[in-house]
């Protein structure tokens, strides 16, 4: 699953997101903060970052997790990922 465009990269965590974490039949927005707004617990978000991890096919450092506070953080952080595993080159 290489070669994928980052606005695709953004609708892959915002569905996952919504699966993972959100309350049924509410939407993910970039500017959610996830413990307060979404009330994200552990156990989902860790589910919900696997699961990127697996759809992306990249690792993120658990460290690199603790920046992280909103959706557009979780969607930032995805794409750096991304970008550095796949092409090696991230402009962070």
């Amino acid at each position: 699953m290489s070669n994928i465009e980052e606005s695709n990269i953004e609708k892959i965590v915002l569905e996952l997101l919504e699966f993972f974490v959100c309350i049924p039949g509410t939407k993910p927005q970039l500017t959610d903060k996830l413990i307060h707004g979404l009330r994200a617990d552990g156990e989902d978000f860790i589910d919900f970052v696997l699961e990127i991890q697996k759809r992306l096919e990249i690792k993120i450092p658990v460290h690199e997790c603790d920046k992280v506070f909103t959706v557009q953080d979780v969607v930032n952080l995805s794409k750096q990922f991304y970008k550095l595993q796949h092409t090696g080159y991230s402009n962070s």
